[in-house]
């Protein structure tokens, strides 16, 4: 077992919570409500920026000029591809551009990015992935168990984010973020080992978070 499978063990009900959040759960049977998915596309736009942001930084920390050009390459999709996909959804939401670009961050999105952010900033490559991999690993476990949950010839207005995320595209680029890690963290102390299962731990519980966040659309109280 790699070190990632091995820290998604030990997360256990954390883990399992993160997957099974009633916000992803009403995705999948088609039920979420509008608004709630709404707050949500928002706050992921935001958070999508910030990703850039730590994989930029993970493009300048990586060990060699290959896994420099592969993280480049993931920089360029996301910026392009992603973030272009993005807008597009949540212009069928209702949501212009305008709107996004100049969203206030809220409570949940901000901690999470402001973590993310500082382990970027702070740490290595390897924590850079570590800390990654819960968010990359999570959306596509959540997008493929939710396809394989649904009915034929059902319709869901959630269809397209379940399509996205449970694509090949998303599974192949987190499948080889998680090869990576493993690859790194061979040879390990186990001072390092706990260290990096605290930081995954940490965005696990994160990912829980937004997640509660946009079920219960929580704003800034104040």
């Amino acid at each position: 077992m790699g070190i990632i499978r091995g820290f998604i063990e030990e997360c256990g009900d954390t883990w399992t919570m993160a997957q099974t959040h009633p916000f992803a759960e009403a995705m999948g049977m088609g039920d979420l409500s509008r608004d709630a998915f709404r707050f949500y596309l928002i706050q992921d736009y935001i958070y999508l920026i910030a990703y850039c942001r730590v994989i930029a930084l993970a493009v300048y920390r990586a060990p060699n000029l290959e896994i420099m050009k592969e993280m480049a390459g993931l920089l360029n999709s996301t910026l392009e591809t992603e973030m272009s996909l993005h807008r597009k959804y949540a212009a069928s939401f209702g949501i212009p551009e305008a709107e996004l670009e100049n969203a206030v961050p809220a409570p949940a999105m901000l901690a999470y990015t402001s973590y993310m952010l500082d382990i970027a900033a702070r740490e290595d490559f390897l924590a850079n992935i570590v800390c990654l991999l819960p968010c990359a690993i999570g959306y596509t476990e959540i997008g493929a168990r939710l396809k394989s949950e649904q009915q034929a010839g059902g319709s869901n207005p959630y269809q397209e984010w379940i399509d996205t995320y449970s694509s090949a595209e998303f599974r192949d680029y987190a499948k080889w973020l998680e090869n990576l890690a493993d690859q790194l963290a061979e040879g390990l102390s186990e001072s390092r080992r706990a260290y990096l299962f605290n930081i995954f731990l940490t965005s696990t519980k994160h990912e829980w978070l937004f997640w509660e966040m946009g079920m219960k659309q929580k704003d800034w109280p104040v």
